[in-house]
């Protein structure tokens, strides 16, 4: 479970809009409807994001501009004891000797920067110009303490300009400093993510003959945690954001015996099912809602690893591909849920498979 069920979201998405007498509002999107919800306060926001929420100038955005935009988001990276606010690369948030330096006052911008604080990223669907943004950015670095950016993006899916600051945030999980740039997908719960790490690493017990693939493995959680124990690990992301992430951290640890692939899983999984054969291989699945393609499924039975792990944020799509694996040689040995989402109906499965040696049982007919 969550060791917090309570203010545990690093990471926040708001629609902005007005409320009935004109004033800003920030809101939730209602799932599935098209209602939103104001908020002044998230009981599963941390503080830093709320307290946030509170100071931040929205009125010094212009109105016209406010109309425009599509959500603001807000991530928060705590502080990591005995390390700098920001530093200029990675390696300088390792400990001692401390390279770093505090951010100094005003409007700065170090594309290169790296730290903790709070991150706004302003989504807009048209073009915000820097000088609409000045005030608010002005006020907003005299009334947030830990800013860490100030960024405005044109879409959902865009990485963002800089306004103020540093684009990526530092993270410590698994007992590592992870860069996580914008828009690259994180865990936002750090507690219950620490808890499913050390399960992925406990039940597939890498050895120095070990080889992992870690499938969709955005800014590489479990490959860097996992590859002091490993003899190799095999990377794959196709998110050109998360994959920056994972070089930055690779170098920055010095795991010499991770290699990245840059490519969707389904086009990178096949290739390894061809190459040659590898006496202990496992692979870590932990693929977005819609779940694994049927070529990487396809290629699985091919690869034929001893163990799976896959990790799922969604029943249905879980349950469908489950029964295909299993259907291909695999035996479900051991299954269990983290509550990364408290207070919300949302779980974690972690699912472990292992293959089966000799015919694969058939299935029981249902009833």
């Amino acid at each position: 479970g969550s060791p917090n069920p309570w203010n545990y979201r690093n990471s926040v998405q708001l629609v902005p809009g007005f409320g009935p007498k004109g004033e800003r509002s920030l809101n939730y999107q209602v799932a599935h409807a098209q209602g939103m919800v104001p908020i002044d306060v998230c009981a599963i926001a941390s503080k830093d994001i709320n307290r946030a929420i509170e100071i931040m100038p929205w009125a010094l955005i212009p109105e016209e501009t406010w109309e425009r935009l599509d959500a603001i988001i807000l991530r928060h990276a705590p502080p990591i004891p005995g390390m700098p606010m920001v530093a200029t690369r990675l390696r300088e948030m390792a400990p001692k000797p401390i390279q770093g330096r505090t951010m100094p006052p005003g409007p700065v911008r170090d594309e290169q920067g790296i730290g903790y604080g709070i991150q706004v990223t302003v989504v807009c669907r048209s073009p915000v110009s820097k000088r609409d943004m000045r005030a608010f950015v002005d006020a907003t670095v005299k009334s947030v303490p830990d800013l860490a950016a100030i960024m405005v993006a044109r879409g959902r899916h865009d990485r963002g300009t800089l306004l103020w600051g540093f684009p990526t945030l530092a993270y410590e999980m698994g007992g590592q400093i992870l860069a996580v740039p914008p828009g690259a997908f994180f865990q936002v719960n750090l507690g219950a993510a620490d808890r499913l790490v050390a399960r992925v690493r406990e039940w597939l017990a890498p050895t120095k003959t070990s080889q992992i693939i870690d499938a969709y493995s955005g800014v590489g959680v479990f490959a860097l945690n996992l590859a002091p124990f490993a003899g190799a690990v095999v990377a794959i992301e196709s998110d050109e954001s998360a994959v920056a992430g994972a070089y930055d951290n690779v170098a920055a640890l010095g795991h010499t015996n991770v290699a990245i692939h840059h490519e969707p899983v389904e086009a990178a999984l096949p290739r390894l099912a061809k190459g040659s054969s590898v006496p202990d291989r496992s692979v870590i699945l932990d693929p977005p809602r819609r779940g694994v393609e049927p070529a990487v499924l396809d290629a699985l039975a091919t690869l034929a690893p001893d163990r799976i792990v896959y990790v799922s944020c969604e029943p249905s799509t879980l349950s469908r591909d489950l029964k295909r694996l299993i259907a291909s040689g695999y035996r479900l040995t051991r299954t269990g849920v983290i509550d990364i989402f408290p207070q919300t109906y949302h779980l974690e499965s972690v699912s472990l498979l292992e293959r089966v040696d000799g015919p694969v049982p058939a299935p029981a007919a249902a009833d």
